[in-house]
């Protein structure tokens, strides 16, 4: 229960939010809101204010808004196609389509502002766990709790920088400044190539010295400016790493075993719920960041599949049939109902091993 709890606040945010951005362009260009609905189903409770239904309805996972003329096949009096979806010029349409996507990842960057202002920017500090017998490290000196804090003239305040700086080296031979104590030491050093494998689960090579993280953090807190770039470089980041998960599957080059379904995903809620507030915004982010690139895939009844059509319609100056459209929604939602049992049944699967 509290695994379902903690998944519907999540979904609940980033789907809301998702659709607060078709709600916030639709209403810019004068596209008539008819339903705003916090939840799915069966209207619980509500008010409405000009022409908008704003309400909650019974299933509390996400919401949905109603534009009039969203469906192609309505019949829209005259008078009211002003104020039509469908009869808006098809740049409108694809900003008001695209608007959904932009708020998701417009939401990781504000969560994501908010964690790194007022609680900190996590830092994996360079300092040594282990050396590897025998390596490049281990032959130069290098020890356990030693902190990189140079790679030649390039000063480094994370493991990331530290880990990069050596690999652009190239396997040349460089020197580190490494603290010891109280005490600052320079190790000559030559990197070598080897291969490792990446977040993606694939081999790659890389030159390395043969050390390991003490996972020692520290928590820097940033100003507004500092947080807004690391927001965007984190949320960059994330839909960079989605947009290539997403291709690999598609290529075959990576299993789609690694797809979570709505059960892993509500053990992953509560999970991270528990671990406190931070860790469940986290989460959010990146979950957020995640619907969006999904989101704009080009699959009919994504918001992809919608802006396709449209693009397609703005190059060939003519609508896409409702023929091509039918068949291109049925195409759409047996792909995804194929997946979504294929997830679930994967869920079900690791639940009750």
């Amino acid at each position: 229960m509290y695994n379902f709890i903690a998944f519907a606040i999540l979904t609940g945010i980033i789907v809301i939010f998702h659709e607060f951005g078709h709600f916030i362009a639709a209403k810019i260009f004068g596209v008539e809101i008819t339903r705003f609905s916090i939840g799915f189903g069966k209207r619980i409770y509500g008010k409405k204010i000009g022409t908008t239904d704003y309400c909650l309805s019974m299933i509390p996972l996400g919401g949905y808004i109603k534009m009039t003329g969203h469906d192609p096949d309505a019949v829209i009096p005259a008078l009211k196609q002003k104020e039509s979806f469908t009869h808006q010029p098809v740049l409108r349409r694809i900003l008001i389509v695209a608007a959904g996507p932009v708020f998701n990842f417009l939401l990781a960057i504000l969560i994501l502002i908010g964690i790194f202002t007022f609680s900190g920017f996590l830092i994996l500090k360079p300092v040594i766990g282990n050396v590897v017998e025998g390596s490049p490290a281990y032959k130069s000196g290098l020890q356990g709790n030693d902190e990189i804090i140079a790679v030649e003239d390039r000063f480094v305040k994370n493991w990331f920088e530290m880990t990069e700086a050596i690999n652009q080296c190239q396997g040349r031979t460089i020197w580190l400044a490494v603290q010891r104590e109280d005490a600052i030491y320079k190790f000559d050093i030559k990197p070598e190539l080897q291969k490792i494998q990446n977040q993606f689960n694939e081999s790659e090579h890389r030159h390395v010295i043969g050390i390991t993280a003490s996972g020692k953090t520290v928590t820097e807190k940033l100003n507004p400016l500092s947080a807004l770039h690391q927001s965007i470089a984190r949320t960059s980041s994330m839909i960079i790493m989605n947009v290539t998960a997403i291709a690999k599957m598609c290529s075959g080059q990576m299993s789609i075993n690694v797809l979570s379904g709505p059960f892993q995903i509500a053990q992953m809620a509560g999970s991270h719920a528990q671990k406190g507030f931070i860790s469940f915004l986290f989460l959010m982010a990146g979950l957020s960041a995640s619907l969006g690139v999904i989101n704009l895939f080009p699959i009919p009844v994504f918001d992809g599949g919608h802006l396709l059509f449209f693009i397609i319609e703005m190059i060939t100056g003519r609508p896409v049939s409702m023929r091509f459209r039918s068949y291109a929604y049925k195409t759409g939602i047996l792909f995804i109902t194929i997946i979504m049992m294929f997830v679930c049944i994967k869920d079900m699967g690791q639940l009750f091993k």
